[in-house]
């Protein structure tokens, strides 16, 4: 790896930390939003993808259409408190952050009931990267 793309690598960490700094993922149970990194890939599918950040583990993995993702997150409603608001802000930025900075970005969601819901895509330099939350279906 370059040190240009260590910068990089950096810089995006830096920013995703940033942007992911008191975000909440609100399910049954309450998830911090949390970044991730992995190796350089090729593969552009879902299984590949988390293969490379080291997340496949043989759970069932569903692809969400990532604007229905972001729809409800990042929608400020009147009724909302100043926490909700923030977060429906925080979310916005996330999702502008990581269509700026990630190629083939996609939603996962992997496992049933207690799940992991994920936002991965490729760096600049092909190295994955996203940020993962925990919810609980029922």
């Amino acid at each position: 790896m370059s040190n240009k793309n260590i910068d990089m690598n950096q810089d995006l960490k830096t920013r995703l930390e940033t942007v992911c700094r008191g975000l909440v993922f609100v399910s049954e149970t309450d998830s911090e939003v949390v970044p991730f990194f992995g190796t350089r890939t090729n593969s552009l599918n879902a299984e590949g993808l988390l293969a490379a950040a080291g997340m496949n583990d043989g759970r069932r993995i569903s692809v969400i259409r990532l604007e229905e993702f972001f729809d409800k997150l990042s929608r400020e409603r009147e009724w909302h408190s100043d926490i909700q608001i923030n977060n429906a802000r925080g979310f916005r930025a996330l999702k502008l952050l990581l269509a700026s900075e990630l190629s083939d970005l996609m939603a996962l969601k992997i496992g049933e009931i207690n799940i992991e819901l994920v936002l991965i895509g490729l760096d600049k330099e092909g190295y994955v990267a996203g940020v993962k939350m925990r919810a609980i279906e029922t």
